[in-house]
């Protein structure tokens, strides 16, 4: 069987489980369905059979592409739904398929917090604003009474990015200044200016002040100049695979060195053949994380975005053998004494898949995709 037909089948049935996880009545798309132990948690478990925002913008992407045109549509009336009833301020992570923001209590202790299930992170500010530019680039559409709540989204992140937050993968359980959230805080402000202009409506200068401020910020106090890469978080000198979003979110040009500086640290650090992990144990008692398809194929993904092609099929290709016979991936190649992965099937995974081979592909397919890429030009003005 050729590489292509095989890359083909497994993007086509990545598609098919994206379609399987979404809600009819609701929108949403569960980002697993399994239930896993948590770590030391004497019985406690987390339940991923949720829905988020994360990664929306990529999401509604592969859908749109691989002809699941409702259900790009649907996810998108309820990322509308949330943000109409919870507010720019309102938004958080993670919510039960049906919308509510209360997640299952049965399988959490009763004395955990709410608030630690959905902690204080800005970057999914950005992941919001970002899915719904991507939508209006493809569809060229965007219900008028939705701009207010997005006007008050961007003037939150306004003031809000100068604060610290748990960030998308904290590693430390405490809020810093994380580079992630700041880069989609950036995104955020960026593709609310675009959209005003493709929408006709007013671009606040403040919107335009704070992004160049955030750049500037993030160049200085995100970039380790010594070690040549974006780092975890302001001041700190430790990487992790959350600095592949200034590659994803084309923060700077890909040929620009600190993008490739942070490629090749992050290929030199964090990988172990052809798989990166999230990052490397901070303490000596700490173990290391199973290795992680999830962020793999980010970097696969990064590496077509920066024109590297040959490499990225390379890693595509032989990433895709880690599927199960039925084509389902988690977000981590399970342990030994694990049955499953944490997440299985896992939503991100399967959407990386489908926008990696796309971005491998988007050269040859130029005639065929009539709108911007994530990640891949600006509305008209």
């Amino acid at each position: 069987m050729s590489l292509r037909r095989t890359l083909a089948e497994i993007v086509t049935r990545s598609g098919l489980i994206l379609k399987s996880l979404t809600q009819p009545y609701s929108g949403s798309i569960a980002q697993s369905v399994t239930v896993t132990p948590k770590s030391n948690s004497h019985g406690h478990f987390w339940d991923h059979r949720q829905a988020t925002l994360r990664h929306g913008a990529f999401l509604i992407q592969a859908l749109y592409q691989l002809g699941y045109v409702e259900e790009a549509k649907a996810y998108f009336s309820w990322a509308r739904y949330l943000l109409e009833r919870d507010g720019g301020q309102g938004i958080q992570a993670y919510y039960t398929l049906d919308g509510s923001r209360h997640l299952p209590g049965p399988l959490v202790p009763n004395w955990v917090p709410q608030e630690n299930l959905n902690p204080f992170q800005l970057d999914i500010y950005g992941h919001l604003i970002l899915m719904i530019s991507q939508y209006f680039k493809i569809f060229n559409e965007l219900p008028e009474e939705i701009w207010p709540k997005l006007v008050e989204v961007a003037d939150y992140i306004g003031q809000a990015w100068r604060r610290p937050d748990y960030g998308p993968g904290n590693s430390t359980g405490r809020p810093e200044h994380h580079v992630a959230s700041k880069l989609f805080c950036w995104k955020a402000l960026e593709e609310i200016c675009n959209l005003a202009t493709g929408l006709k409506k007013p671009i606040s200068p403040r919107w335009i002040a704070e992004k160049k401020t955030l750049h500037r910020t993030i160049c200085e106090q995100g970039f380790n100049t010594q070690k040549n890469t974006f780092v975890r978080a302001f001041g700190e000198t430790d990487l992790d695979s959350s600095s592949l979003w200034a590659v994803l979110l084309q923060f700077l040009p890909a040929d620009d060195p600190r993008i490739q500086g942070t490629l090749h640290a992050i290929q030199s650090e964090l990988a172990q053949g052809v798989f990166i992990r999230r990052t490397r144990p901070r303490f000596e008692f700490q173990k290391e994380e199973p290795l992680d398809l999830l962020t793999s194929l980010q970097f696969a993904t990064s590496l077509a975005l920066s024109d590297r092609n040959e490499e990225a099929i390379d890693r595509l290709a032989e990433l895709s053998t880690y599927a199960n016979p039925m084509g389902l991936m988690g977000n981590q190649i399970a342990p030994t004494d694990h049955p499953l992965p944490e997440k299985f099937p896992c939503v991100a995974t399967h959407t990386f898949l489908i926008n990696c081979a796309l971005y491998i592909g988007s050269h040859r397919l130029k005639n065929r995709i009539n709108y911007p890429l994530v990640g891949e030009g600006q509305l008209a003005a």
